[in-house]
């Protein structure tokens, strides 16, 4: 009773009081995009390029590519937890397009787990700032030792990609059966109509700006990018009362397993 009453609801009442409205405003954010089609089309793009630079290899450039993808995002500041919100409406079109298992979503580790966040030297991520604080470091500390495990990191990803592609093209595995659960809570299943891709990215562009130019937080940065996104594709393709009650559900399920 008292691991309930006092360590477990001390622990759940800290995470929700730091991390309950960066939950819900990034999942809004990555909502907002897939309800304008913004993920989709840039799916749609990456499905396309990746298609002509290696004609045969198209799985593993795709799986690669939201590696990649996610160490841009995470290296550029964006929040761990915004990056996965926004970037699985990419890959859901992206992995269904190139017909990619969607359990091969995992590799957006990659950005949040591996060099991106934690190695390369200047990273704004947590695990780097943090230790500033009981240290006395800068961020950029260490910058050789980072790097050599930075590289090391990116090189056995790259094998690991290359292995898992290998083995599921072996087995002949596809985007389904295994999104075959996950689809059941998608509610837009229809292909959307590609928009441009500067105004695709333009969001998340002011979401990195705010938050790295500013001092006004992750919170705001989120607020800055929906805006952009009503702004530039119009409120009314935003289906604002359902992005949000989802939204609070996601972060609530995520801060209780947090806790």
């Amino acid at each position: 009773m008292t691991s309930l009453t006092d360590t477990f609801m001390t622990s759940a009442a800290g995470a929700f009081k730091s991390y309950l409205l960066l939950l819900i405003f990034s999942a809004i954010f990555g909502k907002v995009l897939g309800d304008v089609g913004a993920c989709q089309s840039i799916a749609y793009k990456m499905a396309r390029l990746v298609k002509k630079l290696w004609p045969g290899h198209e799985k593993f450039l795709g799986v690669m590519a939201m590696g990649l993808i996610t160490c841009v995002f995470c290296y550029g500041g964006i929040s761990v937890f915004v990056v996965i919100f926004t970037l699985i409406y990419i890959g859901k079109e992206l992995y269904e397009e190139l017909d990619i298992p969607w359990y091969m979503l995992t590799v957006t580790g990659m950005g949040t787990g591996t060099f991106a966040a934690s190695m390369i030297p200047g990273s704004p991520q947590l695990v780097n700032i943090v230790p500033m604080e009981y240290y006395g470091t800068p961020a950029y500390a260490a910058p050789v030792l980072g790097m050599i495990c930075a590289v090391f990191s990116f090189a056995f990803t790259c094998w690991w990609i290359s292995f898992k592609v290998k083995r599921i093209t072996k087995r002949g595995e596809g985007f389904y059966p295994s999104a075959n659960e996950f689809m059941k809570s998608w509610t837009d299943k229809a292909r959307v109509e590609e928009q441009p891709l500067w105004k695709c990215l333009l969001p998340s562009v002011v979401l990195i700006v705010i938050l790295n130019a500013t001092s006004l937080g992750t919170v705001a940065a989120c607020w800055g990018g929906i805006i952009t996104t009503a702004i530039l594709f119009g409120p009314t393709k935003i289906h604002w009362a359902e992005d949000c009650v989802a939204s609070v559900g996601n972060a609530a399920g995520s801060l209780t397993a947090l806790a």
